[in-house]
């Protein structure tokens, strides 16, 4: 019967392939995480860049004016 029973080298095997599974899916984790903040920190400086752009764009206009005056 004890032959049915798992040995304590496959419990072992067993737990060590659980707790690496379980770093790999906290590093995964982390790493989509990380990759969400800089998905939107990107997001942000893309607006900022769109925000100065349009207000260059502005100040160029108004000098171009004020230049044929």
């Amino acid at each position: 019967m004890s032959s049915f029973l798992p040995s304590s080298s496959s419990q072992t095997n067993a737990g060590s392939t659980l707790q690496r599974s379980t770093v790999n899916n906290a590093a995964a984790d982390a790493l989509r995480k990380k990759m969400q903040q800089l998905r939107d920190e990107l997001e942000q400086v893309k607006d900022d860049l769109e925000r100065s752009r349009k207000e260059l764009d502005k100040e160029r206009h108004a000098r171009e004016v004020v230049s044929f005056l």
